[in-house]
C-alpha cells in the first residue's frame, strides 16, 4: 500500500471519528452522525395517551359515540387526523384553530350520518384519553383519566 493511500485512510477515519465525536459532544443531528435514541430507553409503566373525538347525537341525553370511523372523516384518515389535531394542541395554537378543526369534522361526520340515517351530531368534543396499558390483561385496556381539550356546538338547524 502506498504512503498517499494510507494517509488519506488514516485522514478519513480519523474525519468520520472527529465529526461523531463532535455529533455527541454538542448533542446535535448531523446526518450521518446522527446519535439516534430510538430505543436507547425503557419504559417501565406503559402508558399511552391519545387525543379521541367523541360525538353527542342531538337529542340525547348526554350519552356520547366516538366518531372514529374512517368514512366519517373522510378524506382524513385516523392517523393524519391525530397528528394534525395534536400539532394544533401541542403548539398551543389559538383556541379558534382548533375549533376550526373541529367544526370541519362535525361536518364531515354529519354529512356522512344524514346520508346513512345515522342521527346527527349536537356537539363535538375532543378529549386527551391516558391509558395504562396491562400487559397480562386479557380485556381491553381501561381509560385512567379522560380531559375535555376543546368542544364545538354544531350550528343551529334550519
Amino acid at each position: 500500500m502506498s504512503s498517499l493511500r494510507l494517509w488519506t485512510v488514516n485522514a478519513l477515519i480519523l474525519g468520520l471519528l472527529g465529526a461523531s465525536l463532535e455529533t455527541l459532544a454538542t448533542d446535535q443531528e448531523h446526518w450521518p452522525f446522527s446519535t439516534y435514541a430510538m430505543f436507547s430507553e425503557t419504559r417501565r409503566a406503559p402508558e399511552l395517551s391519545t387525543l379521541e373525538l367523541w360525538g353527542r347525537p342531538a337529542g340525547s341525553d348526554g350519552n356520547e359515540v366516538p366518531v372514529d370511523r374512517p368514512e366519517e372523516l373522510t378524506p382524513m384518515d385516523a392517523d393524519r387526523l391525530a397528528a394534525s389535531l395534536s400539532r394544533l394542541v401541542a403548539a398551543g395554537r389559538s383556541n379558534d384553530d382548533l375549533a376550526a378543526a373541529l367544526r370541519d369534522c362535525l361536518e364531515r361526520s354529519n354529512r356522512y350520518r344524514e346520508g346513512h340515517g345515522e342521527p346527527m351530531l349536537a356537539q363535538l368534543r375532543l378529549y386527551q384519553v391516558h391509558r395504562k396499558i396491562r400487559i397480562a390483561s386479557a380485556g381491553p385496556d381501561t381509560v385512567d383519566v379522560r380531559r375535555l381539550v376543546a368542544a364545538v356546538e354544531a350550528p343551529p338547524g334550519p
